[in-house]
């Protein structure tokens, strides 16, 4: 086998194992906002039927939940676009032109045709 060819069959395995890691990181990034959804669905839940101090902590609670929520989605959401990047970059450096799937997404989702 030729070193090219090596640096090819390399870049494939890459190129398989970037798309695959994008894919599982979006999975994982949706399933973390669905869970933190059901959260603060049960402590608006529990806020109807809560008295006394526990009435007051839950919207402590619910806020502190958003937070969180909000920065466990924007972290995911951040490696999931380096993720494509990735890919992307992968493809472009040893795959195109015959591959081009993640960099015409990308002119896509810059406004341009595919």
């Amino acid at each position: 086998m030729s070193k090219d060819q090596n640096i090819i069959d390399n870049a494939r395995l890459g190129y398989e194992v970037a798309a695959a890691l994008w894919a599982y990181e979006g999975q994982v990034t949706w399933a973390a906002f669905n869970a933190m959804l059901v959260a603060n669905s049960i402590v608006l839940a529990m806020e109807g039927f809560a008295q006394g101090i526990i009435k007051m902590v839950l919207p402590i609670f619910g806020i502190f939940l958003c937070i969180m929520w909000y920065s466990l989605t924007t972290r995911g959401f951040e490696v999931h676009n380096y993720r494509v990047l990735a890919t992307r970059e992968l493809e472009e450096l040893y795959l195109a032109p015959t591959v081009t799937t993640v960099s015409r997404g990308g002119s896509f989702h810059g406004g341009g045709t595919v």
